[in-house]
């Protein structure tokens, strides 16, 4: 009996491109043994895949929790009220439920298509963002799914690449879940510079400031809360004064909620609860963005009003800065925090002498740091470009990211740079190392200001930037203005800093949010200044520029600035308000009290004893009496009794 063969040909197996690659050898390597392809190689291609399935594999089941609720009739999250706009808010208590269209493909559905066909990589694959299922309401504020989309739209696009910590291919329904101040903190900041809706802005943020208040008196906070303070931080609500901006604040709360919260350690975060806890791999990678996000804000805020950090660089922020380890960060938050951490050195090495009133170092030293500090800085313009060059991107809006996030890192740098050379304003007996590094002081401030106006050109960058950018090209303008009208400015070219002057006016022109803000008022004021410096000219030219406040750090030339404003033009000019006694609050309040009852004709409860002149005449009496306590002004409100403003 013939037996037959029954075992299979072989399949021809065929190297791939690398291996292929691996094993040639040229006529000159003959002699030399054969080489296989490198583990190395290898390993990266296995972790690219595994990143890509676990991304997918999230994404895939987010969107599948999503489209089962969609079948069920969801329950309105606010009371019903007055209604804002009646094309796109809810105009009743139920919620309109999108559409479901068999089997014409939902947008939830093409959303699988896309992912399960070419799978995102980057977790910012913007292309794929998944849309808002379900309506929202915020007291008197109904917003329906189509605005929210359009919202989440907006700052994913123009305002996330500035401070990029959250997961773009999260829902707007997770993000509500998650945590609502942060849902509402992000409707908020994208409609500043809204046009479908000019007046949605106004109506949204003090709902937003109360609902973000209550989060924070509110126990126990989770990092989705400190995630919503950072960024209505970076992006606070209009104020129209420095001193009536928040962002101070709201740093400093961002940073002890992480730290109770054990986000600063989040490999052993279990440490800092009262449960077990171990975080997985997308949640770990959260945490230190998170942290992230708060030593990026902190330097925002601080370096822009003049303040020591309040949050130094730890082994954490130290590891999110390297490559190649579980604490690597996205390259474009990466570079936003090494150039922050330059930021938070510069600051730190000039507040350090704690034997002077100013803090700063003394003359000799100054010269020696900033010498150590612009080689600093020329290494890490080439630690950035090297890293932004050797990109490759693989999808057309993660080049768009690219090259956005690489425009906001170039201004950052010119801003890191600016505040660097603005301290050879506190030189004084090096002349010539001080004029040297005021030109170059004043050559950053026409770069940095010519790269904000090509990117208000191309992206109308003034509109969307957090408030740390407006603030350095004001710093950028005062020190234009201090230039040319001082005995330098025959070094330098006069019509070329009028431009890049007037170039600042006009951006700010656009930027405002409101009427009288800070935004607004900034463009008149340097106005006034350039007017009060043109009358000193025939003075001024033959006088170096000079500097009279020196303690709040880089900042100190705009504080001056400001200082010089209030006396000319605020009506400060002479006058000195004497603070009183550093009495308890509760001594102040009591001796306020005192005083009103023992005034004679006066009956707080009844101020129809009075006219609105002699109202205001005696506040202003009390306020000088009792002036400033514990940074708090004390307004006597004769009608309704005595509070802390």
């Amino acid at each position: 009996m013939q037996q037959t063969n029954m075992n299979p040909q072989k399949a021809k197996r065929v190297a791939c491109k690398e291996c292929r690659q691996a094993k040639a050898r040229t006529p000159d390597q003959w002699d030399q043994p054969m080489h296989k392809m490198p583990q190395a190689v290898t390993a990266v291609k296995i972790d690219e895949l595994t990143e890509q399935v676990e991304q997918l594999r999230s994404a895939v089941d987010r969107r599948g929790v999503d489209t089962s609720n969609s079948s069920i009739p969801a329950g309105n999250s606010g009371p019903p009220s007055s209604h804002h706009d009646s094309s796109h808010l809810q105009t009743s208590t139920s919620h309109a439920q999108r559409p479901m269209l068999p089997p014409q493909p939902s947008p939830s559905l093409q959303y699988h298509s896309r992912a399960s066909k070419t799978p995102p990589v980057t977790p910012t694959t913007f292309s794929g963002a998944p849309l808002a299922i379900h309506s929202r309401s915020l007291e008197h504020i109904n917003l329906d799914q189509a605005r929210i989309d359009d919202l989440y739209r907006i700052f994913f696009q123009h305002y996330h690449p500035f401070f990029d910590i959250l997961d773009i291919t999260v829902a707007p329904d997770e993000f509500y879940s998650r945590s609502p101040l942060l849902f509402w903190a992000i409707i908020a900041i994208a409609s500043r510079q809204y046009p479908q809706d000019a007046t949605l802005f106004s109506i949204l943020y003090p709902c937003v400031t109360k609902l973000m208040w209550t989060s924070i008196s509110t126990f126990p906070h989770t990092r989705y809360i400190v995630q919503a303070i950072l960024l209505l931080s970076v992006w606070s609500f209009p104020a129209n004064s420095m001193s009536t901006d928040p962002a101070f604040i709201l740093v400093s709360i961002a940073k002890s909620i992480s730290m109770q919260l054990g986000i600063h350690r989040p490999e052993i975060i279990q440490d800092f609860v009262r449960v077990k806890t171990q975080l997985n791999s997308l949640e770990f990678r959260d945490a230190v963005q998170t942290w992230a996000g708060a030593f990026i804000a902190a330097q925002s805020v601080t370096t822009s009003i003049g303040q020591s950090t309040v949050l130094h660089a730890d082994w954490v922020i130290e590891a999110a800065c390297e490559q190649n380890s579980k604490y690597t960060l996205p390259d474009n938050l990466r570079h936003h925090l090494l150039i922050s951490k330059f930021f938070t050195r510069i600051n730190c090495l000039m507040a350090e002498n704690k034997h002077l009133k100013t803090s700063h170092p003394l003359d000799r030293e100054i010269c020696i740091l900033v010498n150590v500090l612009e080689q600093d800085f020329i290494e890490l313009k080439l630690r950035i470009g090297q890293s932004l060059s050797g990109m490759m991107y693989k999808v057309s809006y993660a080049r768009l990211r690219s090259d956005r996030g690489t425009e906001i890192h170039q201004i950052l740098l010119e801003m890191s740079a600016l505040q660097l050379r603005t301290y050879y304003f506190f030189i004084s007996s090096d002349h010539d190392l001080r004029r040297e590094g005021l030109l170059k002081a004043y050559t950053t401030s026409l770069d940095l200001i010519c790269k904000a106006t090509e990117a208000k050109e191309k992206s109308d960058f003034i509109r969307y930037a957090p408030d740390v950018y407006g603030r350095f090209l004001v710093l950028a303008a005062v020190l234009v203005m201090r230039i040319i009208h001082s005995s330098y400015a025959r070094y330098v070219d006069v019509n070329e800093g009028k431009s890049a002057f007037d170039a600042v006016l006009r951006m700010f022109q656009r930027a405002s949010l409101e009427n009288d803000d800070l935004r607004g008022r900034i463009s008149k004021i340097l106005k006034q200044l350039w007017s009060f410096h043109q009358s000193c000219a025939p003075k001024s030219i033959l006088e170096e520029p000079k500097l009279h406040i020196r303690t709040r750090l880089g900042a100190s030339l705009l504080h001056d600035a400001l200082w010089t404003w209030r006396e000319e033009f605020g009506g400060q000019k002479g006058a000195v308000r004497t603070l009183g006694p550093a009495t308890s609050v509760q001594n102040v309040l009591g001796n306020a009290e005192h005083t009103s009852r023992s005034i004679p004709n006066i009956n707080p409860a009844d101020p129809e004893n009075m006219d609105s002149q002699t109202l205001q005449q005696r506040q202003l009496d009390l306020e000088s009496r009792y002036g400033l306590v514990m940074g708090c002004r004390l307004s006597v409100i004769l009608t309704n009794g005595f509070q802390f403003m």
